[in-house]
């Protein structure tokens, strides 16, 4: 059960993850890679502050902090997994080259991956902070 005073925050973080992992998947169904692979960092990302809410950790200006803080506080605590840190640095690179290189190419595999692996790490997040 999420409480606290950033309660209100983590809860519409969630909401927010939840919102993309639907748009990753209605995007990935429509063969719009590239923004698929978009929508699952995001599911990802929403997450990261959800559990940074929590912890009461405060938000990071930059996406590379708000994941090292996340790894402060979830990864070296033993609260989540560090395969899904890695998941979540894996998604934010494929992410960077799908939004900014304008000549790169989205797979399907590796986006199908990613919003797989977004899922997992959105619903591990929550398993998480269920227990906070």
């Amino acid at each position: 059960m999420i409480t606290g005073p950033f309660h209100e925050d983590a809860k519409r973080h969630l909401q927010l993850a939840d919102e993309a992992l639907g748009d990753a998947e209605y995007l990935l169904a429509g063969s719009r890679y590239k923004a698929a692979a978009n929508r699952a960092y995001y599911a990802m990302y929403h997450a990261v502050h959800a559990a940074l809410a929590i912890a009461g950790a405060g938000r990071s200006k930059t996406h590379k902090g708000a994941i090292g803080l996340f790894g402060r506080y979830y990864v070296k605590t033993g609260r989540i997994g560090r395969a899904f840190v890695k998941d979540l640095r894996d998604a934010y690179v494929l992410r960077q080259q799908t939004d900014y290189e304008i000549y790169a190419a989205a797979g399907e595999e590796p986006v199908r991956e990613t919003v797989w692996k977004a899922e997992a790490f959105v619903a591990e997040v929550k398993r998480a902070l269920a227990h906070e």
